[in-house]
This record gives structure tokens, sequence and C-alpha cells, in this order.
């Protein structure tokens, strides 16, 4: 019975304190979160290059990273202030490569393009492009595919070679760069 007393007591008092023990009235002030803005992505003007090759891409129904993808390969570089627009690859065993896209001159003449000349002519080499893409590639809007074919001829099966890799490399930068994250 007298464990039971203490029991008691003990439980008394610890509810007195709790309930009987002055409160603390002093507020803590909340830390003052600023709303998160959005990062601003400020990217330079699209060199008039770039922006002819999204139009000629959106024209023809393929996605213009896929077009810029290969042609960055097709130049060496994704910056487009270094791409030579008349360049002209005589070194090329069917006969020399010419412009944007570094088009045969065979592979021109299945659309109609019969000159080097006219294919020195950036509108010109992305109307052969996309014309050749959308007749050969299984699927114009796979980077695989279309860089595939691109390379190797529209009757070579789609192969993983190193060319098709750094198209993708280069697919890949530029799908970012239009989304606004590299610029």
């Amino acid at each position: 019975m007298k464990n039971l007393l203490i029991i008691l007591a003990a439980v008394l008092v610890i509810y007195l304190l709790i309930t009987a023990w002055p409160k603390n009235t002093a507020t803590v002030p909340k830390p003052i979160i600023e709303p998160q803005s959005k990062p601003t992505v400020t990217t330079a003007p699209l060199p008039s290059i770039v922006n002819s090759v999204i139009s000629a891409a959106d024209k023809a129904n393929i996605n213009p990273a896929v077009l810029l993808g290969i042609i960055s390969t097709e130049q060496g570089t994704t910056d487009p202030t270094k791409w030579n627009l008349s360049a002209q690859n005589l070194s090329d065993p069917n006969g020399g490569s010419y412009g944007l896209a570094q088009i045969e001159l065979g592979t021109a003449n299945l659309f109609g393009v019969n000159s080097a000349q006219n294919l020195l002519d950036p509108q010109t080499n992305l109307n052969v492009m996309t014309q050749f893409l959308n007749q050969f590639s299984p699927n114009p809007n796979n980077i695989i595919d279309s860089a595939s074919v691109w390379n190797n001829g529209q009757n070579a099966p789609i192969q993983l070679t190193p060319y098709v890799h750094q198209a993708i490399n280069n697919e890949n930068y530029w799908n970012n760069y239009i989304a606004g994250v590299v610029g």
C-alpha cells in the first residue's frame, strides 16, 4: 500500500508540474524563407544557321536536335560559329562531300540537286538532308537510326559506330541547348 501511495504522489507531482508550471509565452520567430524563383537562363541569340536548321527540321517533321547532332558531327564541333558552310571534302572516296551536312553529290542527285555548287547553299543542303532522312531512315527522329543511315548509306544496317556515338552526344547537347539548359 505504501508503494502505491508513493506512485500516486509521484504522478500527482508530475501532473502539477506539467499543468501548473508557468508557460513560456514568448514565440520563437519563424525563419524567413524567400520564395524560390526559377533560375533565369540566358543564352546568346542562336546563329542564323541554327535557326535555319530548326526551321528545316520543323518543315520536315524531324527533331531539330537530330539534324543539329548530325551536322555537328560532320562539322566536328557543336559551335555553329565554327561551322564551315562551304566545306568541301574532296578526299571522300565517293567523289567528295559538300556544305553544311557534308553531302555527297551522288546522294544529292537522288533529290534533283546535280551540282556541288548547289550543295554549298545551306538551304539546299538542309533540304537534301531532310529528304534523305525522311526517305531512308527507319525513324528520322531517332538519332541512332538517322546518324547510322547518314554516315553509312541508305542500304547499310543500323550500327552503333563511333560516328553514331558522337552524333548521340551532339544530339544531347542540342536537346539541352534548345531546352535552354546550355548556352
